[in-house]
């Protein structure tokens, strides 16, 4: 596992792919993994359905964990491919995430 520090053209990217304003703070996006240079999150105000956000670099994508359906894609294909594989190996993992983060909401 690689630890991962996101710049401040990749949170504005992620932030304004997703509808937010590009001020985001870190905190407002709980990490739910770090893994090969992908982080993996959400963000603390976000909707259903259950996704997941990826990011690598300066790459992003949006992933839906019930069916895996890629709802926006910035990403070269076989990084996409890779962040598909950890997304599906971790989903149980990310939906009990995802759970208890709204769920406390």
């Amino acid at each position: 596992m690689m630890g991962f520090a996101a710049t401040e053209h990749q949170s504005q990217l992620v932030a304004l792919c997703h509808g937010h304003s590009a001020h985001l703070l870190a905190n407002e996006m709980p990490t739910l993994l770090l893994q090969d240079g992908f982080k993996f999150f959400f963000y603390a105000n976000d909707h259903e359905p259950r996704h997941i956000h990826v990011s690598k670099a300066d790459d992003y994508a949006k992933i839906e964990l019930s069916s895996f359906r890629i709802a926006s894609n910035f990403m070269k294909p076989k990084d996409l491919k890779t962040a598909l594989r950890i997304i599906q190996q971790n989903n149980e993992l990310f939906e009990e995430k995802w759970d208890d983060w709204f769920r406390q909401r």
